[in-house]
Order: C-alpha cells, then sequence, then structure tokens
C-alpha cells in the first residue's frame, strides 16, 4: 500500500481492498467524484466520508477526528491507486476515452514529466489494464477534464512549450546569461525568475537552458552543467556532503538541482559500498554439496551447559538486566561453532 498522511483512511484503504471485488469499481468512482469537492482548507467529518464512498452510514457515538481537506485529497488519490492495484481493472470497464501518461504527454505537447507533476497538483489517476494486457497508469477523460476546469490556465501554459518561437528560445537564452553573470544563480533559480517574468512554466525554462546548452557546449550557460558529471567530481560531492556541506550549498556549486545531488550522494553511497570487502573466515564445508542445506538449515540442539548461579553469589549492585543474564543458559561448544560457522 502507498503512504497515507491521514491514519483512518489509510485503515478504510485496508478494509476496502479485501472487501468484495464487485463493489471495488464503485468505491474507485465515488471516491473520485467526494475528491472533487474537497475544498483544500476545511475540515471534513470521518463519517461523511465513509457514506460518501461506501453508502454506509456509521453507527459510532462519538464522532473522530476530522481531516484537513489538503490530507484528505492526497489520501483519496492513493486510496484510487491502491484500490486499482488489488483487482484487475480494464479500460474497457470504463464507456470514455482512456490515456495513459505518454499519450496524455502526446495530446496536450508536454512532456511526461509534466504529466507526473499534473498527478502532484491533482490530476485523479488509476491502474488500468490496457489493450496489450499490461496495467499502467491511466486517466479518464472525465477526470482530465476536471482537472482542466480547475487549472486551466497553468494547463494551457504547460501546453504551450512546443510553440516556442526560435526567437523566444533566444530571449531566453539571453536574459539566463545576463542574471547568471549579474547574480550568480543556479539553473534552478533562474528558470524560476524567468518564469515569472515570462509566463512560461519552470521546467519550460530549465529544458530550454538546458537543450541549449547540449548543443553549445563553447557558449552554455551552465557550462559546468552542460555535460555529464565525472566519477572524480562526484567523489568530491560525495565527501563534502559526508563533511557537512549541505545540499543547497553543493547544488549552487555545481549548477544542479537538490534532487540531483541527493542521486549522486546516493550513487555514490551504493558504490562504496560494493567496493566494501567483508571478510570472513573459510571453511571447508563452504564448497561441499547442498552446504547452504546442511549449515544454513541445521536444526540447533536443546542442550545448554547448566550455568545457573545461585543469587546468593550474585553481585549486589548488578542492575536488572545484567542479573537476567546469569539466567540465561550457555551454548554447548558444539553450538558454539554450528552458530560461528553460519555466521561466517
Amino acid at each position: 500500500m502507498r503512504r497515507y498522511r491521514n491514519k483512518l483512511i489509510e485503515e478504510l484503504a485496508r478494509q476496502l481492498i479485501v472487501g468484495p471485488v464487485r463493489l471495488r469499481k464503485g468505491y474507485i468512482d465515488a471516491a473520485e467524484s467526494l475528491l472533487e469537492t474537497i475544498e483544500l482548507n476545511v475540515e471534513y467529518p470521518y463519517e461523511f466520508i465513509l457514506y460518501k464512498i461506501t453508502n454506509y452510514r456509521s453507527r459510532r457515538q462519538r464522532p473522530l477526528e476530522p481531516i484537513i481537506g489538503e490530507d484528505l485529497r492526497a489520501d483519496l488519490r492513493a486510496l484510487i491507486l491502491d484500490l486499482c492495484d488489488s483487482f484487475d481493472l480494464s479500460v474497457h470497464d470504463y464507456n470514455e476515452p482512456c490515456y495513459d501518461t505518454a499519450s496524455l504527454a502526446k495530446r496536450f505537447g508536454v512532456s511526461t514529466r509534466t504529466v507526473r507533476r499534473w498527478r502532484r497538483k491533482g490530476l485523479v489517476a488509476r491502474r488500468l489494464v490496457f489493450d496489450d494486457g499490461r496495467k499502467r497508469i491511466a486517466f479518464l477523460n472525465h477526470s482530465i477534464r476536471n482537472f482542466a476546469r480547475r487549472r486551466c490556465r497553468k494547463l494551457l501554459r504547460s501546453a504551450r512549450f512546443s510553440r516556442l518561437t526560435d526567437s523566444e528560445r533566444a530571449e531566453i537564452i539571453r536574459r539566463a546569461k545576463k542574471l547568471v553573470h549579474e547574480k550568480n544563480l543556479s539553473l534552478i533559480e533562474v528558470s524560476r525568475y524567468l518564469s515569472k517574468q515570462t509566463g512560461r512554466a519552470v521546467e519550460t525554462i530549465r529544458y530550454t537552458i538546458r537543450n541549449y546548452d547540449q548543443k553549445n557546449p563553447d557558449k552554455a550557460v551552465f557550462p559546468s552543467h552542460s555535460g555529464r558529471i565525472d566519477s572524480k567530481t562526484k567523489e568530491i560531492i560525495y565527501r563534502c556532503f559526508l563533511h557537512g556541506v549541505s545540499v543547497g550549498v553543493l547544488a549552487q556549486r555545481y549548477s544542479r538541482t537538490r534532487s540531483s545531488i541527493y542521486r549522486i550522494v546516493n550513487e555514490m553511497r551504493v558504490k562504496h559500498l560494493l567496493e566494501r570487502k567483508i571478510d570472513y573466515i573459510y571453511n571447508p564445508q563452504f564448497d561441499l554439496p547442498g552446504a547452504d542445506e546442511i549449515i544454513l538449515n541445521k536444526s540447533e540442539e536443546n542442550t545448554y551447559q547448566d550455568n545457573t548461579c545461585n543469587s546468593n553469589r550474585l553481585p549486589g549492585d548488578l542492575p536488572p538486566y545484567l542479573r537476567t543474564l546469569y539466567e540465561i543458559p550457555l551454548m554447548t561448544p558444539q553450538q558454539e561453532r554450528d552458530a560461528f560457522r553460519k555466521y561466517n
């Protein structure tokens, strides 16, 4: 299951997932209908939410704590996807056009990353089985229409990317170079600044600059950002991170986004872990046929040495947790050898 902000909705999702399959599509559609009415800053009683999704009126005498609209919207989107994952729901179960991420991006002339951003902004997604037999993220036509109605201006702004003229691109590059020269801003800072000035999406500005830098490395707006970071630079970034340099400072220094810095740090962390040599003491039995079965699955003997200690001989100032150690039986020499061999 996905992560939920509210425990009540998470528990409701668990109950609906194990409920009758024939009712789950109705729960999904009802959850979306409810989601369209939720206001971010309004609190909603759990009993109201339960009734809207399941048509069941709670008999609880004492009402539960209400849920703020912002959290409820996020949890309802997660509930819809979890319900979709719990059974096979097909695109043919809906009498309307259905799009996956790629086809929706093509319809609006935007990138798939923009579509994923729309999802975070409230576009309702399902996971449906398409004609090729594979289940993937899907968007129903009415869900797209509802989202477009709420966010028409931003949707159109995102869709305008493919219609950038050459003169507009040149102007973006010119102004970006000026900002870098005068204010020494990072790529994301330049993108946000020009987004406000031009009315274009931040992602549009960022992509335009990066695309220009890749095609014109000798005249790049961000020369250090125009190519891939080499292994030596990644190692430096990782060492700086370990020594307490903040991600924001590293992002500024290397003209990368914060997520890129985190990705580099995680990549180097994995690299160092894989390079670390794990020592062990070799035993010839490791090479025998069926060694795993013999060594790992061998049942331990239940005979222990009698090390019971007279309570009168225990030091009087021992803490309780140490006193209990005197009551735990010791392993026999054979058990110690078996355990040592198993751990190796």
